[in-house]
Formats: structure tokens, sequence, C-alpha cells
């Protein structure tokens, strides 16, 4: 057929009859290039058109959801490509040359079958985002510490045993996923990481984390639970067994990454049911996160009232109440996303704080930490009564090991700086506000030991709802959180 590509119209070497791509023309490839990006998605392409690596000024090449085995030499070719999306191909390896793929800035490889990267990838000085969820490495080159501006790192569900010391020198690391692996151990040059706010490990073999992380002052999100360095979770007493033929399902509340949760009704009774997507989700296993659901109990934090087998779910104390704000996404990275109209007095923002501080008082006070502390994991009614949802990422600690509140404390104090700056009108000159701001400082001390105690926090906030901007006569609030 006349346009069609042949064995030697392909990036690189001629290949076999079974891994041309079929069906796509030569001509058709450059009509799909649009302002300087080439989608190629789902083509079900096993070689990459030759015709793709003459694009020289393309900045954005999409080949994912295709049958790609072998990525030639000649894409190397492409040095102003600024994003190269690979995912879901069946890639087993990478060739060195890219490494001289220099403009790179987001690299998605996530589920492929590679097995090891090529030392050339530290090269790639401008890359932001790595992917690489979803293959079969086994460990990180040394080469890693040369992608210094490196925000995002995703190895999720690999085989890695090791992560390199050089790891450390990634200085830019804002977030790091790295569940579901084999990892024994943690470099202690992740101390380095002063910028790393967001780190995901549970589901590996780690018996403890290093001594030295709990100076890692940007860290504020952490998963642990699946690891030995975790205590088994203790159990509370009976919760009831329910079937589906118990509940009557409405409409869908929300969406979080390890399941969907409905409105229902359960003889009588309003009641929310989240229905698991499955035994795990990217922060952990569904086990661990019913097993701290089912344990804790307390007035700002969600309540089981029965377990479901079938489907694989929890039945939750209906709650009033909107999440205080969006999920982050890829532009606003760890950041949640605020209505533009959102507007707070600073007595509402005193009553969610008390309630979440009070939440994770009772939290930490049973060595459990929450490990996803965001806005949009808090819900809010009209009077500012909050409750501290999702444990997907919550797990139990050891006393005496990292000092993993403080690491909740410093979250807390993110969300609420950003409660604060949405405080309306005159209310900015209160000094409810100003104790608040307080808080928030010392919530966010670049010391992780030297923040206030959830204890301390939650006391200063009892005494701002009742209208006191400072606690009496201390030198300042700051140093009353801190018990000096």
């Amino acid at each position: 057929m006349e346009g069609a590509i042949e064995p030697s119209d392909v990036c690189g070497k001629p290949v076999p009859q079974d891994e041309r791509s079929e069906g796509l023309k030569a001509s058709e490839v450059l009509q799909l290039v649009d302002n300087d990006a080439l989608v190629l998605s789902g083509h079900s392409l096993g070689v990459i058109p030759a015709s793709v690596c003459t694009l020289t000024t393309l900045l954005r090449l999409d080949l994912s959801k295709n049958k790609l085995k072998i990525l030639p030499d000649a894409i190397s070719t492409l040095q102003a490509l600024t994003d190269l999306n690979l995912s879901s191909n069946e890639l087993v390896t990478l060739p060195a040359s890219i490494g001289s793929m220099r403009s790179l800035i987001y690299l998605n490889l996530m589920s492929n079958s590679l097995t090891a990267l090529p030392d050339e990838i530290g090269n790639l000085g401008a890359l932001y985002r790595l992917g690489l969820k979803g293959n079969k490495l086994t460990a990180l080159p040394n080469t890693i510490g040369g992608l210094t501006s490196l925000v995002e790192l995703f190895i999720t569900d690999n085989l890695i045993h090791s992560l390199p010391a050089e790891i450390g020198q990634c200085t830019s690391l804002v977030k790091m996923q790295a569940s579901f692996n084999r990892l024994s151990a943690l470099p202690a040059e992740v101390a380095n990481l002063q910028k790393l706010e967001l780190l995901r490990v549970a589901v590996n073999l780690l018996s403890k984390v290093p001594s030295q992380m709990a100076a890692c002052s940007g860290l504020a999100w952490m998963s642990l639970a699946g690891n030995p360095a975790c205590p088994p979770p203790p159990v509370r007493g009976h919760i009831a067994d329910v079937t589906i033929e118990h509940l009557s399902l409405g409409v869908p509340l929300g969406e979080g990454a390890s399941g969907d949760v409905f409105a229902a009704h359960m003889e009588g009774e309003e009641v929310a049911v989240k229905v698991f997507k499955g035994e795990v989700s990217p922060d952990g296993k569904a086990a661990d996160e019913i097993a701290v659901t089912c344990y804790v109990n307390h007035p700002h934090l969600t309540r089981v009232l029965a377990t479901l087998q079938q489907p694989h779910a929890l039945v939750l104390k209906r709650v009033a109440g909107r999440p205080l704000a969006a999920k982050p996404n890829l532009q606003s990275l760890l950041r949640c996303r605020w209505p533009p109209d959102a507007a707070f007095s600073s007595a509402f923002v005193a009553r969610v704080a008390l309630c979440v501080a009070s939440a994770l008082q009772y939290l930490h006070a049973h060595c459990i930490c929450h490990g996803d502390v965001y806005a949009h994991n808090i819900l809010v009614d009209n009077e500012g009564h909050a409750t501290l949802l999702d444990y997907g990422a919550s797990f139990f600690y050891k006393p005496g090991t990292l000092p993993y509140e403080a690491q909740e404390v410093r979250a807390f104090g993110l969300f609420l700086s950003d409660m604060l700056a949405r405080v309306e009108g005159a209310d900015k000159a209160s000094s409810v506000r100003a104790g608040l701001e307080d808080i928030a400082a010392g919530a966010l001390h670049k010391d992780p030991l030297g923040r206030p105690s959830f204890e301390a926090i939650a006391t200063h906030c009892s005494w701002l709802t009742k209208g006191k901007g400072v606690i009496a006569d201390s030198a300042s609030s700051l140093q009353a959180l801190h018990g000096k």
C-alpha cells in the first residue's frame, strides 16, 4: 500500500515482519504533528516510524500504549524534545543515546518491562519528572545523582532492593514514590534531600528508617505501612460484618487512590460506604488502611460502623460537609487547589484548626501517622466542624523512632497557612488571626524538633476559639507553643 511503513522505514535497524507497525502511513505521521507535538498513542506500533526521527524541532512526543519493544538510538536526534511519553509499551532496555537528549524535562517510562537503566540516564540534568512505575527494575544506577533538577520520581511497583547513596545528590527532589519494592534499607543520604516533602515507601522490607531522616526539614507526607519497621496493628473491639443486602447505595460522594465513597442507607440511617478498588493502592495495602480506620475512635476522625467482604468495603458514619479544597494535580504538585472565591473568617479557621489538631493529637498519642494531612482530606461544615478522612497512607509506628509527629505538624502548618491566606476583609488584622499565624509559623519551623506538638497546638487553638488572640501574658504565643 502506497505510503505504508516498510521494514526500513523505521527509526533504527530493519525489524522482522511481526514487529512492524501496521496500518499507519508515513505521510499520516507528519499530518499528526500539531504545534511541535506528535501524539501516536494507542496505534499498536511495534516500531517507531523513521519520519518521527526527522522531526528535530519536536518538543513533545507521545508514544504511549503501543507495542514498542525497542527504543532505537536514532531517538536521540530529537534534541529539542522536552516531553517524551513511552508509558504502557513493552520496552526491556533503553539505548545509551537517551542520555544525549539533554532538553528532556518529562520522561514517562511507566508500565514497561525495563530491568535496568543505562548509566547515561544521569546526563539528563534538566529532567523534572521521571516515571518508572510498574517496571522490573532491581536497582537504580549510581549516576542517578546527576539528575539535580529532578523534582518528581516515581519508582512504585518494581523489584528494587536498594537505592544508591547518590540519590542524596538529587537535591531538587520534592516527591518520591517508592512503595511496592524490595527495599531493605534507605540510604542515610536521603537526609540530604531537604526539599523532599512526600515519601512513599509502603510495602517494602524496611526494618527501620535511618535516624538521619529526622533532619529532613521539608518532609510532611510519608507512608510506611507494610514494612517490618511498623508494629502489627492493634485490634479494637468487634465491628459488625454486614452484606450488601443491608445497604441501599446512592450517589458517589468522592474518589480516592484506594477506593470510591458512596452515599448509602443502612437500617434507616444515612451512612457512607467506601468500596475499595483492590487489595492495593499507590500508597499501600487496603488491609493496612482498614486496620487504622477500624481502630481509631475520635469525634473528628472517620468512624467505622461495619465492614463488608463482598465487595470489599467499609460502612462509615455519614459526616456533613464538603472538602476544604481539591486534590493536587500535576501543575500544583503537592499543593491543594482552592476555589478562587474561597474566603474564611478567623473564627472559622480557628475552629477547623482545633478539630484537625485534636484529631492528630489523638492519632499520635496512639502512635499512628496519618500520612496524608491535606485540605482535600478534611471535610468541613458551615460552622467549622471538621473531620479528617482517608487513612490510605496511614501507619502504626514504634514509640521513640523518627519524629513522625513533627512531619505531620509541618503538613498541618501548610494547610493552616493556606486557610489563613484566604481570611477575608478587616478580619485579617484580628488577634485571632495573629494567634493562628503564630501557630502556622511554629508548625513550619525549619528544625523538625523545634516544632510544637499537636497537644500544644490544640491547646492554643482552643484558646483562640474562645476569641483570645494570644495566650495570657506570654511573651509571645509562639513561645507558649514551644513550652518556653
